[in-house]
């Protein structure tokens, strides 16, 4: 469950999230375990450029289990190994970050986190500084951060009918200062491209260095790569290679990994998405954010959603917006470009603000019909005046006349009889028949000239 609303002094939200979980029926802890984890949060901008977010969690019970953490512990049990986790067994974790901009000098933040646990560990506390600079079309990062924890192992078997904690394991607290450098610098002209290098260095001895490509493939962002190669050296020298691509469609999302290192190589490929039910059925989706939208556009079937990544209205007229940013301004965009069938999008931009965890739907409206270009003359050889009104059989209006007699028509028959009118008087008026063939019916747009029949 999820509420938030905005004052003049922030923005404030509040979630409630239950799990309910049993460990492994097999190993005989058949028991189902219930928790809640309550949280509050808190942020604001300031027009110095400065924003701070605030958000802090409370676990009522010990039987609150991530999903991470029961994956991991069904593990351990099947192969009687040790498991340890920073999330297993939370009594409550507070963070907080500022950031604040420096326009043409760059970004610079700090974070810093609290968790406290109900299986006597101590407390994890970590801190974190930040500073990001552009240097023309180069993006270079400096972070340095302090973590102090203690991580107890918990040890699983079979033959157990609780989970034990190690006695003979040093739960002492440790603490670890990592320094980090990224450089980012762009293939061409293009930033879609880039090359990534960063290099580390832990307290505990550990150096890392990495460089990779990465970017995507086509204009719509909707296909994206990776290629990584790491090394890092502590008593001794692992080196690893990897490649990853991943392509989003508007249904759901296709990716596949390779990566091989000293001791192992891993092959992996998967798919997934969302289905969302609503009001005009069910339209699947790529994975959802928390804020995200439901557009219509009746007969826009392929309209493209512009900077969402390969999403387009399917052919009930429905497409899912992934992901929006709450609090701010959202242009959605939709590119008529790859539409199939017989209709045209009336408008094609929306802004919407939405609250975080809102669920927004945007009606865009659409024309459906046979595109027609009407060259219209009088059959006395006059040229029918600009602004007179096109209407059907039923007196609806399709259209109006424009320069030279040129009229643009979506109409919804590939026949019928139309009606000119620019006045009341009867001399004032003008009929005409039209008749699509086959082949202008699959055309994009049928120019067709007509003779306009006087009724008197």
């Amino acid at each position: 469950m999820r509420g938030s609303f905005r004052t003049e002094w922030g923005a404030v939200g509040i979630t409630a999230v239950h799990s309910s979980s049993r460990l492994s029926k097999e190993a005989g802890l058949d028991d189902w375990e219930n928790g809640w984890r309550l949280g509050v949060n808190y942020s604001r901008s300031f027009e110095t450029g400065t924003s701070v977010a605030l958000a802090g969690y409370h676990y009522s019970t010990e039987s609150f289990r991530e999903l991470n953490d029961v994956l991991g512990v069904r593990k351990a049990l099947e192969r009687s190994d040790i498991f340890t986790s920073e999330t297993y067994k939370q009594r409550s974790e507070m963070s907080l970050s500022i950031n604040q901009s420096l326009d043409e000098y760059g970004f610079l933040y700090i974070s810093g986190s609290k968790r406290q646990y109900r299986d006597g560990r101590d407390d994890d506390d970590q801190l974190q500084l930040g500073y990001s600079v552009n240097l023309g079309q180069w993006s270079l990062g400096l972070t340095f951060s302090r973590q102090y924890s203690s991580q107890v192992p918990v040890q699983y078997a079979y033959n157990d009918d609780y989970l034990n904690q190690l006695t003979d394991f040093n739960a002492s607290r440790t603490k670890e200062d990592l320094l980090s450098l990224t450089l980012s610098i762009p293939l061409g002209s293009r930033q879609s491209n880039m090359v990534n290098m960063g290099a580390s260095h832990s307290s505990r001895g550990m150096n890392s260095y990495n460089m990779g490509v990465s970017g995507t493939v086509l204009e719509d962002q909707s296909w994206t790569y990776g290629v990584n190669a790491s090394l890092q050296s502590d008593d001794g020298t692992s080196k690893s290679l990897g490649v990853n691509t991943q392509k989003r469609f508007s249904q759901a999302t296709l990716s596949g990994s390779y990566s091989i290192a000293d001791s192992y190589q891993q092959m992996s490929a998967g798919i997934s998405g969302a289905v969302v039910a609503h009001a005009g059925g069910l339209t699947l989706s790529q994975n959802l954010s928390d804020t995200f939208a439901i557009v219509e556009a009746k007969g826009a079937n392929g309209a493209k959603v512009i900077n969402s990544w390969g999403t387009e209205v399917n052919s009930a007229g429905y497409a899912v917006i992934p992901t929006l940013t709450p609090y701010r301004m959202n242009r959605v965009t939709l590119d008529s470009g790859n539409m199939l069938g017989t209709s045209e999008l009336l408008e094609t931009q929306q802004q919407i603000a939405p609250y975080a965890g809102a669920i927004v739907k945007l009606k865009f409206e659409t024309r459906e019909g046979y595109a027609v270009l009407f060259m219209t003359q009088k059959t006395s050889g006059g040229v029918i005046p600009i602004g007179a009104e096109v209407v059907d059989e039923n007196g609806q209006i399709l259209g109006m006349v424009g320069q030279a007699g040129m009229a643009y028509i979506r109409t919804p028959t590939a026949n019928g009889h139309l009606k000119v009118t620019w006045g009341e008087l009867s001399e004032q008026t003008c009929s005409f028949d039209y008749a699509l063939s086959e082949v202008e019916l699959l055309s994009e747009l049928v120019r067709m000239p007509v003779n306009c029949q006087s009724s008197i």
